[in-house]
């Protein structure tokens, strides 16, 4: 990834396939329903 001001390389990220880009965010879709479910102080764990 590159800073557009600058053209640096600012990070690295590895090719991924487009089923590994889905199962990814159906994944975090999934965690992201039981965060939103857990109580505050299961969450404060």
């Amino acid at each position: 990834m590159l800073n557009p001001a600058t053209g640096e390389v600012v990070t690295t990220v590895a090719a991924t396939t487009l089923e590994q880009v889905d199962t990814a965010v159906v994944r975090a879709t999934v965690a992201q329903a039981r965060w939103a479910a857990a109580a505050p102080a299961d969450r404060a764990r």
